[in-house]
């Protein structure tokens, strides 16, 4: 009894905690934060019912151990579906979901209607009259079908956006909800060859952990705004790089957007806010089509970014150039098409040299820094 309970009472803490969380760091109608706290809240519930369906094991409230036990039931179909619907959210958009959401929930509504009607059938459990649960086989085996048929369907969309995706830190993210199958799967199995041991909801607990730590450190180091990475990671970085005090090549490149000022005043901060995207996008592409590793595009802070190489040579260095300021071109044109008034012009420092401290690397980027706007002062 104190184990279950124990357990239990963790995933309860946990649920709790990270939906008090979620909702602090999130807005309230961002759908994927909405699609984990159901999540959340199916942890809770079926927590609360193993203790309750556990604490009246053998006595003579028949009902009642129904009654918990189906919800618990329940809560795991809604939960999977819900991360069936999550990763469509992440991978697909919320359009596609709403396309098929009618349609890849119909698994998950019959389930739940026979489980719901199990004191009839006793199809997925019996409670005997001595109060004791006995799992049903076959309803069982059908559970676990759909409830994983859901996982291993998000697993395939998951692995499939990780393959096509060629934006290195968006595929650094998708590949952390990948890890959201292993706790379930060894909880799973643990539930299926130990029969009464409680692993269920612990499992879904450390799946559910696993995607909050993604988002909060997808969050705390990527630009809300663009996307790229912010001046957080860019220090995260540089510690990392020079951790070892190790003799590094580093090209560095400080790209600032001219007359952004006269963007927003002109045509207002939304548009504003729309250049830099297209900015940030643009440097994005640029990085991920140079087959190196080591380089890394930051927005640095207001219209100000940075990108990072380890080990450029001057071609290349002269490539990455080129194919920014080609792709602005190519951006501009296409927002003409579009009927977009504001025209996107860059200037770029480049400063390049072998660092060893970070205090080089920090006098590293005031020389990028410098050069970039004396790149800009021969523009007027």
């Amino acid at each position: 009894m104190v184990y279950y309970v124990e357990t239990n009472l963790i995933a309860i803490l946990f649920g709790v905690i990270l939906f008090i969380q979620g909702r602090r760091n999130s807005s309230r109608n961002e759908t994927t934060q909405m699609i984990l706290n159901v999540m959340l809240i199916t942890l809770i519930i079926s927590s609360i019912c193993d203790i309750y369906a556990y604490a009246l094991r053998g006595t003579s409230h028949i009902a009642s151990l129904y009654f918990f036990n189906i919800v618990y039931f329940i809560m795991f179909v809604i939960g999977t579906y819900a991360w069936f619907i999550y990763t469509l959210v992440v991978f697909k958009g919320t359009s596609t979901v709403k396309s098929m959401i009618y349609r890849t929930c119909i698994p998950a509504v019959i389930l739940v209607i026979a489980i719901v009607l199990n004191p009839l059938t006793n199809f997925f459990f019996t409670i005997d009259s001595d109060g004791i649960y006995h799992r049903a086989t076959i309803g069982l085996a059908i559970t676990w079908i759909v409830e994983w048929g859901y996982i291993f369907s998000a697993f395939i969309v998951n692995l499939s956006a990780v393959i096509k995706e060629k934006s290195r830190q968006k595929r650094e993210m998708y590949i952390g909800y990948l890890l959201f199958v292993i706790p379930m799967t060894v909880a799973a199995v643990c539930q299926m060859f130990f029969y009464g041991v409680t692993t269920t909801t612990i499992g879904y607990m450390f799946s559910i952990f696993l995607v909050f730590l993604n988002n909060q450190a997808y969050r705390e180091q990527n630009d809300s705004l663009t996307g790229l990475k912010n001046k957080n990671a860019f220090l995260i970085s540089r510690d990392n790089l020079f951790e070892l005090e190790t003799a590094r090549e580093i090209s560095l490149f400080v790209i600032d957007a001219d007359k952004f000022k006269f963007i927003n005043d002109t045509y207002g901060h939304i548009k504003g806010d729309l250049a830099l995207k297209d900015i940030a996008a643009v440097l994005q592409e640029t990085v991920d089509e140079v087959p190196k590793s080591g380089l890394h595009a930051f927005r640095f802070g207001g219209d100000e970014f940075v990108i990072v190489g380890v080990k450029l040579t001057a071609d290349e260095e002269r490539n990455i150039i080129n194919a920014i300021q080609t792709k602005i071109k190519a951006k501009n044109e296409s927002n003409k098409e579009k009927g977009e008034q504001y025209v996107l012009q860059l200037s770029i420092g480049l400063k390049n040299q072998v660092c060893t401290y970070k205090d080089e690397f920090d006098a590293l980027v005031k020389k990028a820094d410098e050069a970039m706007y004396e790149a800009k002062k021969n523009k007027r």
